[in-house]
């Protein structure tokens, strides 16, 4: 059984295309969190699963990116590290 679909948060998308940062829901359109890392191994297409952070996304200063490239690549090199591309 699926849960009915609160109104207003837009169509489903794949697991590939959710970004760190974007907001999590419960069933009841009560808002849980935030994505903090999507779990999967995308060469072999197998979604395992989301760490959600239960609080808000950090700040963003006006002119400033939520993450900077040198934040991404070290992120990117933490997930290889680490096993979780």
């Amino acid at each position: 059984m699926t849960a009915a679909r609160p109104p207003g948060l837009g169509r489903p998308v794949a697991y590939l295309v959710v970004t760190d940062g974007t907001p999590v829901y419960d069933k009841h359109g009560e808002r849980v969190g935030v994505v903090e890392h999507v779990l999967a191994d995308e060469d072999l297409d197998i979604f395992h699963g989301l760490v959600v952070h239960p609080s808000a996304p950090r700040p963003v200063h006006p002119g400033r990116p939520a993450e900077s490239p040198l934040e991404r690549r070290l992120r990117h090199a933490w997930d290889w590290i680490t096993g979780n591309r």
